[in-house]
């Protein structure tokens, strides 16, 4: 006798496909959830090795280096290279300021500069990195208590608050899209995106403002570019920690130290008076009966920079008898009478 096997129906066929169908999209699914978290893992842990290797940068030169400029192509000059001619950057996005003081520049991290390899100048998702800086932080700082300044302004979403005010530095993936990202080997630039994508092209165009903010897949204001910077704070307390920079406070003592030692040996048993020849243009010298002035440097055979204090502002001097001083830092809002003020006094003679 013949069995015949029953077979599956249409319906029962289609059920199959369809779930199959789930199944495979759900796989597909994760496993491009898996790839797109494993792209921002990379691009952050790279960001990071580019901000280890400024620091290092920093540590040896004193300033910041130039970034690359963005659209050379593999093999020709100073390509991955900081731009020539610190301080000016040439060749590189310049941003302008409403000071020369306040521009910035753009262009992408400059890997061999920073004895880094290929791949660390280029995001999880083969792209180059944009670096911005602000300009004159590419020159050497002025001395060890200086310090590092920055002006990018770091938004949130609504572009209503300011998340980080005054960053030096800008080390940018464009993310997934890749929109506004330089492309390595060609140094060709990608689309800039949507109109309507705001906070993507906030990050795309030429000023000092750049947003972060959560991911976003919305087709109308996609956002996946993952930012990092170095702000002063930071920056200089870290080089402070590193012995490269001295802290505030440690150089006016030290400068302190030096006028007091350098008023106690000018011959004679009378301390110098005070220089008054110019607040804006002092000529470091002694004016007689000028009791309350500016530290007289070229008098007391000292640096002038030894006179200033570590915002830049020469130290007052106020002799307050033939055998005493008092000298003041007002600090760095640059105000007299403020919190911020240092003042000591000492008898030298």
């Amino acid at each position: 006798m013949i069995k015949h096997q029953r077979g599956f129906s249409l319906i029962e066929l289609s059920m199959v496909m369809i779930i199959g169908g789930i199944l495979l999209a759900g796989a597909i699914s994760i496993g491009s959830a898996q790839l797109e978290n494993a792209r921002i893992s990379s691009t952050q842990k790279k960001q990071e090795v580019i901000k280890i290797a400024l620091m290092a940068f920093i540590s040896i030169n004193r300033r910041f280096p130039c970034p690359a400029i963005a659209n050379l192509s593999e093999g020709a000059v100073g390509y991955g290279k900081e731009a020539q001619n610190q301080g000016t950057c040439t060749g590189t996005t310049r941003i302008s300021g409403a000071t020369a003081s306040d521009h910035n520049v753009r262009g992408v991290i400059p890997w061999q500069t920073l004895n880094l390899s290929d791949g660390d100048g280029v995001d999880g998702y083969g792209r180059r990195f944009t670096y911005q800086v602000r300009l004159n932080q590419t020159s050497p700082i002025a001395s060890d208590s200086a310090g590092f300044t920055g002006n990018i302004d770091i938004l949130d979403e609504r572009r209503n608050k300011v998340i980080d005010d005054a960053v030096t530095a800008v080390i940018l993936s464009h993310g997934n899209d890749g929109y506004g990202a330089y492309l390595p080997v060609t140094g060709a630039r990608m689309n800039r995106g949507p109109t309507t994508a705001d906070d993507t092209l906030e990050n795309n165009d030429d000023d000092r403002e750049y947003v972060q903010k959560s991911y976003s897949m919305d087709e109308n204001d996609p956002f996946d570019d993952i930012i990092s910077w170095l702000n002063p704070s930071f920056l200089n307390y870290k080089l402070i920690e590193m012995s490269v920079l001295t802290s505030p406070s440690s150089s006016i003592n030290q400068g302190f130290d030096s006028i007091f030692n350098a008023a106690g040996q000018v011959s004679g048993n009378q301390v110098p008076f005070a220089d008054c020849s110019s607040s804006r243009n002092p000529n470091g010298r002694s004016n007689n009966n000028c009791t309350s002035g500016i530290t007289p440097w070229v008098t007391l055979s000292v640096n002038e920079l030894v006179a200033k204090d570590p915002w830049g502002n020469h130290i007052r001097y106020n002799r307050d008898s033939t055998t005493t001083i008092t000298l003041t830092s007002w600090g760095a809002d640059s105000t007299q009478g403020t919190a911020d003020d240092v003042t000591s006094t000492k008898q030298v003679k």
